[in-house]
């Protein structure tokens, strides 16, 4: 019990610079501009709301995956990435026919 309560500690800083990763190189790479039509924002708002928001999806996702373990369905972590997966393989199998 204690190993995950300091997974998940340690979890919060890396998940930050993960997600300034991201948006860095997603912007220096020219995905994303940082602007939003009609306001002047400034760039530390738009670096802190897009990583508050990844964030929160990962939150979302170790979530979802305590709660399947919880209830005993299996494994959670690898039931959410064979969902993902599968949700995605449809639209690969389009592709490749292509």
């Amino acid at each position: 019990m204690k190993i995950e309560i300091c997974q998940r500690i340690v979890t919060v800083p890396l998940a930050i610079l993960q997600g300034l990763a991201l948006i860095f190189s997603s912007y220096s790479q020219g995905f994303i501009e940082i602007r939003w039509d009609g306001y002047d924002i400034s760039p530390v708002f738009y670096y802190f709301s897009i990583c508050f928001l990844l964030i929160m999806g990962v939150y979302i996702s170790l979530w979802i995956a305590d709660q399947i373990n919880v209830r005993g369905l299996g494994n959670g972590v690898s039931i959410v990435i064979f969902s993902g997966i599968a949700a995605a393989l449809p639209q690969k199998m389009i592709g490749a026919a292509r």
